[in-house]
């Protein structure tokens, strides 16, 4: 059995567990409160060992609320306290809502600046832009990549960059990135992969389940990737995002450890509009 099937069981075995347990402590009742639902799970996957223990969610439990966020926070070791320097990864699938969480980021202050283009992705960090492959160029993209990772610790304390498909790159170099704080961005893969189709729906006829299967390969190595490393890890629905802004973003700040003023708040929330680019 793969790593992400393993953790994905992981997770189905804890739910069952969660509601057995409950089952029995109310009288039959399978109706549980958020809360004990929300601690035993995480308990669960501690025990068992399935899953990083230093992952978070957004939403946890049936309300996409700062509370339930923190209570998970609270449960996890001490590397999520704020550190002095930090490296932020964003990362999903391609047209994810990737670009969403990198300018809300932006907003409360990481500095992506290198990545302040239109879907705001660091040109040295993008596969596409270099041109390399992680299987084909392996030492080169190391090399290359290291090489950077060292020019932007120097120029910024707290700095990252966001690429959806980081993850075919970052088992090379996580072990050097200082302090990572890794962010997933998952979304519904029908969603991410009809976007791919609608620029040219006449020429993609035919594609639909390429487009589907490839969001899917994307997840599989996205949850592979955070189940086989121990670094802080958010994990976001980007639909809850989205119907959530203002939990969202108070969820992110705690997870980047950033105590934002009322502007940053402001101006971060102004960032989550799905349904396109936003421009400037």
């Amino acid at each position: 059995m793969s790593e992400s099937k393993k953790a994905i069981v992981g997770i189905a075995h804890c739910f069952d567990k969660v509601c057995q347990e409950q089952t029995a402590c109310n009288g039959g009742d399978r109706r549980t409160s958020p809360e004990r639902a929300e601690s035993a799970a995480v308990s669960c996957l501690l025990a068992d060992g399935t899953m990083n223990p230093n992952i978070v969610y957004f939403p946890f439990g049936r309300e996409a609320n700062v509370q339930q966020f923190s209570r998970q926070v609270e449960l996890k070791p001490a590397c999520f306290c704020p550190t002095e320097t930090s490296t932020t990864i964003i990362f999903g699938v391609a047209r994810g809502g990737t670009t969403m969480a990198a300018r809300v980021v932006s907003s409360l202050g990481i500095d992506l600046a290198e990545g302040s283009n239109i879907n705001f992705e660091d040109e040295q960090f993008n596969l596409q832009k270099l041109g390399l492959n992680p299987k084909r160029d392996e030492q080169q993209l190391k090399d290359h990549l290291l090489k950077h990772l060292e020019q932007r610790n120097s120029q910024h304390n707290h700095w990252g960059w966001k690429y959806p498909n980081a993850a075919a790159y970052l088992p090379l170099i996580l072990e050097r990135v200082r302090n990572p704080r890794l962010i997933c961005i998952l979304r519904d893969p029908l969603a991410s992969s009809s976007r791919e189709l609608r620029a040219d729906a006449i020429q993609q006829q035919g594609n639909e389940e390429r487009h589907l299967r490839q969001a899917m390969r994307a997840i599989n190595t996205n949850i592979a990737l955070m189940h086989e490393n121990v670094h802080p890890t958010l994990m976001v629905s980007y639909e809850k995002a989205i119907q959530k802004p203002a939990p969202f973003v108070r969820a992110l700040a705690l997870f980047l450890g950033i105590e934002p003023t009322a502007q940053a708040i402001d101006a971060a929330l102004g960032q989550i509009q799905p349904g396109g680019y936003l421009q400037g």
